[in-house]
């Protein structure tokens, strides 16, 4: 994955992709590219770049996240911290294309990455990645070693693992925490 974070005008694209081509390592390896440009040309990055694209962060709202399928972004990227409410998450799931699959941006905080793992897990294994570099950011206090298990196609979460969270008057049904999506 290669995160351009909109630093590329669109005119760049095309000799990009034909720079990243000409590496046969990047052609077997690169799972997407995400974001080269701004944000309003993702219409256009398809055109350009013969790799798969991955969008979303910058993206609010189910139109505009659904938009991207149409674009032929090849992986949605919606941030339940910042472009898109949880409870529009199924109105999203039915408005993308089949040709899309869906990997969450929650770089945030650790309670966005546990809960954007949890939903990953309602998804079919084919339609989602769960990816996040767990070394210098907010999530490395919040997770502690096997705080997390999937078993069944669900996540659980080790109560004794949030404690970083501020989580002090849990509800008991929050023990294990499991979750599934009707799609």
């Amino acid at each position: 994955m290669i995160d351009l974070n909109c630093g590329y005008e669109l005119q760049d694209l095309s000799k990009l992709s034909q720079y990243l081509s000409s590496s046969e390592t990047l052609r077997k390896k690169l799972l997407w590219i995400e974001e080269p440009t701004h944000p309003d040309l993702a219409e256009y990055w398809g055109n350009e770049i013969n790799f798969n694209l991955a969008a979303g962060e910058n993206h609010h709202g189910v139109e505009q996240l659904s938009n991207l399928s149409r674009y032929n972004i090849s992986w949605i990227m919606p941030d339940f911290g910042r472009t898109l409410k949880i409870t529009d998450f199924p109105s999203l799931v039915k408005k993308i294309k089949r040709s899309s699959s869906i990997s969450f941006h929650s770089y945030s905080s650790g309670f966005l990455a546990y809960l954007s793992l949890l939903i990953s897990t309602s998804l079919p294994l084919e339609k989602t990645l769960y990816e996040h570099d767990f070394s210098q950011n907010a999530l490395l206090k919040d997770i502690t070693q096997d705080s997390l298990s999937i078993k069944n196609g669900f996540a659980y979460i080790d109560q004794s693992a949030l404690h970083e969270l501020n989580l002090n008057n849990v509800d008991s049904s929050w023990t294990i925490k499991s979750t599934s999506i009707e799609l």
